[in-house]
């Protein structure tokens, strides 16, 4: 009624009238008139008759079979010793520790009966510790890590800061992963045989992924230079020193608001350097979180052979505690091969699969031959006929 009241006080608009060519287009929920839209794309619909059905099965069985094979030939060829030094049951003793940066020494040998060639990976093996867990893996700060940051955000909850000697400190980088790094240190000590740390994590993440705080610089020089001739700035008043005890070169470095907040070197004192900071590629690893509780990160490469008999012998300071999770630390020394790691469940899936598929086609083919079905010509079926 109301709709017909308004036509008539309004009336219609005539097609001559300027105010049309004003008037909102009509609407529309219809999709465009395209193949893709109104479902009319090109498809392809083999009918399943029973021969065609069969000789797939035959085919991925053929396949997958030789192929798991393979795959169990390429696992075997990898060369693989472990050593568990803490934790329940060890095959090490005087490694186990009691609290967290105990400092504990030991020593744990491997002997390697078989050749191994290079690139030899040396991991440290974790047990019961679960880094998938949500509030763990979401308690970081991108900011921090990216150096575009140097306060702690909401996203490090609940661990954004630290009491120091009753002196309440930002942490950077904040967070539970940053701040439960594994921090124990593995040292090479067989003669002969070297262990690189250096690119043992992803190129990517030390190019895009991490980055110093802003504003954080460093020099080489002597200590007896002044922090701003040596960083180039009355700015620089104070500053830190650090002496690399590797090549002995000594430097200068200063960290904005030291202060006010605990960077990663004074986290993990003696295992992070404070020239590297989260550049150190032991702690980029272990950002990169694992997805099951038993998980391997890797520590070092050996780039040479190993000939057998030999004894690897590598010296621990223990300092990451697994007691409060009932954890196992292992010391893993392994070579790859085209497949990775030593991994022989995936060459039984697929020889399983494959098998799985023979039997199948198998029975469909004798159910075929023996009680067979004839089928109707697919010529008479209804859609192939267009005068419909």
């Amino acid at each position: 009624m109301r709709r017909e009241q308004g036509a008539a006080a309004g009336g219609t608009t005539s097609p001559d009238d300027p105010t049309r060519a004003f008037a909102p287009e009509e609407k529309s929920r219809r999709p465009k008139d395209t193949p893709f839209r109104q479902q009319r794309v090109t498809s392809f619909l083999p009918i399943l008759q029973p021969l065609l059905v069969v000789g797939i099965f035959f085919a991925i069985g053929v396949a997958f079979i030789p192929l798991g094979k393979w795959f169990i030939e390429e696992s075997e060829e990898v060369v693989e010793f472990k050593r568990r030094y803490d934790g329940d049951s060890v095959d090490v003793e005087g490694c186990k520790i009691t609290e967290r940066n105990q400092g504990t020494t030991c020593s744990v040998q491997i002997e390697v009966d078989e050749f191994m060639k290079p690139p030899i990976y040396v991991y440290y093996e974790l047990n019961n510790y679960f880094q998938n867990h949500r509030r763990y893996v979401k308690s970081r700060s991108s900011l921090q890590l990216l150096g575009e940051a140097v306060e702690p955000d909401e996203n490090c909850e609940p661990l954004e800061r630290t009491t120091v000697d009753g002196e309440i400190l930002d942490l950077n980088p904040c967070g539970l992963i940053a701040n439960s790094m594994f921090n124990d240190i593995i040292e090479l000590t067989t003669e002969g045989v070297t262990m690189s740390e250096k690119d043992i994590s992803w190129k990517s993440d030390r190019e895009t992924r991490f980055k110093q705080p802003p504003g954080f610089t460093f020099a080489e020089c002597s200590a007896n230079t002044s922090c701003s001739d040596c960083l180039g700035g009355s700015k620089y008043s104070s500053c830190g020193d650090h002496t690399d005890e590797s090549t002995g070169t000594e430097y200068k470095f200063w960290y904005p608001d030291d202060e006010t907040t605990q960077f990663l070197y004074e986290t993990y004192p003696g295992v992070v350097s404070p020239i590297e900071g989260v550049l150190n590629e032991h702690f980029i690893v272990w950002m990169r979180t694992a997805g099951l509780p038993r998980f391997r990160k890797l520590y070092g490469r050996i780039d040479e052979q190993i000939e057998a008999p030999q004894v690897l012998t590598f010296n621990i300071t223990a300092n990451f505690f697994v007691g409060d999770f009932s954890g196992e630390k292992s010391l893993v020394v392994s070579n790859l091969s085209l497949m990775g790691a030593r991994n022989p469940y995936l060459g039984i899936a697929y020889i399983a699969l494959g098998s799985l598929s023979l039997a199948i086609g198998l029975a469909f083919l004798i159910k075929h031959l023996s009680n067979p079905r004839k089928l109707g010509d697919t010529r008479f079926l209804v859609w192939k006929d267009t005068t419909l």
